[in-house]
């Protein structure tokens, strides 16, 4: 599970040179992770109360994701920041 997460962060800082280039700053790139993030499990999320919520996100269920997951939270992640 650890190279889906580097695989995460090596995109995020391989993407800071270009996210600078369109006249934002990696700060605002991640957030666009996070929001793709909280995007993905919207519907479980809505479905708790916020001790619930808070659990779920401090132990997010991305023990199966592998590469195809990782690059389509980064491409709704880059979706975002497009808007």
């Amino acid at each position: 599970h650890i190279h889906v997460l580097i695989r995460l962060w090596d995109t995020c800082f391989s993407e800071c040179d270009m996210v600078s280039r369109m006249g934002r700053e990696f700060e605002d790139f991640f957030v666009y992770v996070c929001a793709a993030l909280l995007c993905n499990w919207s519907s479980e999320l809505q479905q708790l109360d916020f001790s619930e919520v808070v659990s779920f996100l401090q132990d997010l269920p991305t023990r199966t994701w592998g590469d195809q997951e990782a690059e389509d939270l980064l491409s709704k992640a880059c979706c975002h920041g497009a808007r």
